[in-house]
């Protein structure tokens, strides 16, 4: 009896833990691919990329330089991102970006959850919406900045209106 019950016992342990184990690094690689993430890859090291003249400018200083030391600094500027450039085109490759989203993936969703996926992302409305992220997501950008330069100026407004009473205020503690 004590030997049905352990294999009872086992059998759970292993069909649960069978059920919680990750999916398999194929079912997620199909996700990525449907999700059309290496494009999504290609267009942050796009982005990075289109950085890095401006952080340098930044670095330098660049504002505050005259013609000559302008032209100088671009010079340095583009040795700059001569070096820079492989090192994040390494980095950022889209063979490593994706071992190391398929080894997140594996650790968040289970293999149910990725056959979901799949099937969503595989679906007219899955490829709909994989195709029109890239807008929505310019297109709220876009607003969300305006909402912020907006919320920014009356922000700016009520700082300056309460450093002013906080002056009139030590003014006043003077007398």
């Amino acid at each position: 009896m004590r030997l049905y019950l352990f294999a009872i016992v086992l059998s759970l342990c292993c069909s649960q833990s069978a059920q919680a184990a990750g999916p398999t690094p194929e079912s997620v690689e199909r996700l990525l691919e449907l999700t059309d993430s290496q494009k999504t890859v290609a267009a942050l090291q796009q982005q990075v990329s289109g950085m890095m003249k401006p952080m340098f400018d930044q670095m330098i200083g660049a504002r505050e330089l005259n013609a000559e030391q302008r032209q100088r600094a671009e010079a340095f500027a583009a040795a700059y991102q001569a070096k820079a450039m492989p090192l994040l085109l390494e980095e950022m490759s889209w063979e490593r970006m994706k071992a190391l989203s398929v080894q997140i993936y594996s650790q968040t969703f289970t293999q149910e959850e990725i056959d979901g996926l799949i099937a969503f992302y595989g679906s007219p409305a899955g490829r709909a919406f994989v195709v029109k992220l890239p807008l929505v997501l310019q297109q709220s950008m876009a607003s969300t900045q305006q909402r912020m330069g907006q919320m920014m100026q009356r922000m700016q407004a009520i700082a300056e209106a309460t450093a002013a009473e906080f002056k009139a205020e030590q003014q006043a503690a003077k007398r």
